[in-house]
């Protein structure tokens, strides 16, 4: 679903009024596409905290313009309603429960929000550059890069990156697809999101 700006509350918008959780019969959106603009004026309501609890991974492309640019204050709005939901997740507990128990609150119990940062250049220049703000907000997140990515450099660019997934040789000798290539990061970024 296509979230445009505007909306003042969350039942504004016709997906989620028709959802399931706000007294709709049908299935919640699986993907909403929306600007940092539309989204971080419900980010700053608490009553909102629902709407960001419910969401298992945010997608922000483009972050490069995103963080460097004039959508900061939006950005960090919405990330501050994902921050808010996030605190209302509270980790298992431990201490003297079954194992049973322990299998089955895990399965019901709700997840901290991934976040995913997509952008074909990270400018590293400076106090204030994207990937020193990305350092700082999220201080255990993984950088993926890969060989070839992106060939533009420019000034604010470093030559060593670090890598922690590249394709090999092997993979292009034999042939692999680019949707084999995109799979398998989808499989890592799954893998790194259920080990949290």
């Amino acid at each position: 679903a296509i979230m445009p700006g505007g909306l003042k509350n969350p039942r504004d918008f016709r997906p989620f009024r028709s959802s399931i959780g706000l007294g709709g019969d049908e299935a919640p959106p699986d993907i909403v596409v929306t600007t940092p603009a539309s989204l971080g004026p419900l980010a700053l309501s608490p009553k909102n905290v629902d709407l960001f609890a419910d969401v298992q991974t945010l997608v922000i492309d483009e972050a490069d313009m995103l963080l460097d640019g004039g959508y900061i204050r939006q950005l960090n709005n919405v990330l501050m309603g994902f921050r808010r939901a996030d605190k209302l997740v509270s980790p298992p507990n431990f201490l003297g429960d079954e194992e049973e128990e322990e299998e089955e609150d895990s399965f019901f119990a709700a997840k901290k929000t991934q976040h995913v940062f997509v952008a074909a250049t990270l400018p590293d220049m400076g106090l204030k550059s994207v990937d020193s703000f990305l350092k700082k907000k999220f201080p255990y997140a993984t950088r993926i890069t890969m060989a070839g990515m992106h060939n533009a450099r420019h000034y604010g660019l470093s030559e060593g990156s670090a890598t922690v997934w590249v394709e090999d040789d092997l993979e292009l000798e034999r042939g692999v697809t680019n949707k084999e290539r995109m799979m398998k990061l989808v499989g890592m970024l799954k893998t790194s999101n259920e080990e949290e």
